[in-house]
């Protein structure tokens, strides 16, 4: 089971804990944050110094230094 998708059945989570369902909860959502800037950086939309990467290219002209 991977951090929960999936993996907690409803009387598993109702009979957690509360301060142990809040640490999972946070846990899970760190993770989940972390792989979704991981796939962001590796398309190019965010870059190091953050903002979004200028990807528009002239058609006409292109540069080709430009593409990968």
């Amino acid at each position: 089971m991977f951090y929960g998708r999936g993996g907690y059945d409803y009387d598993t989570v109702y009979n957690m804990p509360i301060w142990l369902r809040n640490i999972s909860f946070r846990f899970i959502q760190e993770s989940i944050n972390q792989e979704h800037e991981a796939q962001q950086k590796e398309y190019g939309k965010i870059t190091p110094g953050g903002g979004a990467k200028n990807t528009n290219l002239d058609w006409a002209n292109p540069d080709r230094s430009k593409l990968k």
